[in-house]
């Protein structure tokens, strides 16, 4: 529902002002244009995104844990197996991209590869896999492709027009926050996901049985966020399951995660009330 209400809320952006101009003209011009952002946005979408987190994919053969997790839970939730994607970065983290089930890929860094257990790290693909199987994730992922064209009106040119670029940063650092970010919220509001964080982390735990070892993989990356800050653009820090730190004051208030800690206490509680037995 949240999807065509954006798709609804973009023709009408475009469509609109064109319409009132000339009319019929303008209304099937503008909904021209508005079905060509919305093709557009989609068009090599995943691959986009992965060049924005600087992620590339893996093989099997450089990650065999890794891969042996993923096809298990894929497997136990009757899901396409995604792709695969690393980012190197020696910083805790993990991030999920889908368009649709067979278009999907979990990207994860290489610090989390290297600090985590096998058993941790198990628990935090768990989590994601999970994530993808409700499906919440591709109207993240569309919010993902519409904020990077929003932003992309006032980046930095190239490196040709540096110094124009240095002299107007100040007026291109306005614009994005007074007048092009706005635009984002309510698709932000159309596309936010509608399950609470704590559920998903309880759906995870159904689904791995390791609550312990899921609290400790976010202490570890609650713990390492700061010393080994994860750079990564406005348009794909949503789609981290801990966003990046940002200096962006917007995108702090805007676009924001919850603590970790609560949900560290909520699997403690959890696990007491479940059984660990394996299923």
């Amino acid at each position: 529902m949240g999807f065509l209400l954006f798709v609804l809320y973009v023709v009408l952006f475009v469509t609109l002002p064109m319409a009132l101009l000339a009319e019929r003209v303008g209304f099937f011009l503008g909904f021209g244009l508005a079905a060509s952002f919305l093709f557009s946005l989609r068009f090599h979408g995943i691959d986009r995104i992965l060049r924005r987190m600087q992620a590339h994919r893996i093989a099997r053969s450089q990650a065999p844990i890794l891969f042996a997790q993923v096809h298990e839970y894929a497997r136990r939730l009757q899901i396409p197996v995604p792709w695969v994607a690393r980012i190197e970065s020696p910083g805790v983290n993990i991030a999920a991209v889908a368009f649709s089930p067979r278009e999907c890929c979990l990207v994860i860094t290489e610090g989390a590869l290297r600090q985590l257990s096998r058993e941790e790290l198990a628990a935090l693909v768990g989590r994601q896999m999970t994530y993808l199987w409700q499906g919440e994730v591709y109207n993240a992922t569309w919010l993902g492709q519409f904020l990077a064209c929003i932003d992309l009106l006032v980046s930095p040119g190239s490196q040709h027009h540096l110094l124009h670029t240095r002299r107007f940063y100040p007026f291109k650092v306005f614009i994005r926050q007074i007048l092009l970010y706005p635009l984002t919220l309510l698709p932000a509001f159309l596309l936010r996901g509608t399950q609470e964080p704590v559920d998903l982390d309880r759906k995870a735990v159904r689904l791995t049985r390791r609550p312990h070892e899921l609290a400790e993989a976010y202490r570890k990356i609650e713990a390492l966020q700061e010393r080994f800050p994860l750079a990564a653009p406005f348009s794909v820090r949503h789609l981290f399951l801990l966003p990046p730190p940002t200096l962006d004051p917007l995108g702090r208030l805007f676009f924001d995660a919850e603590p970790l800690l609560p949900r560290i206490q909520s699997l403690g509680e959890f696990s007491k009330n479940i059984s660990l037995v394996p299923a």
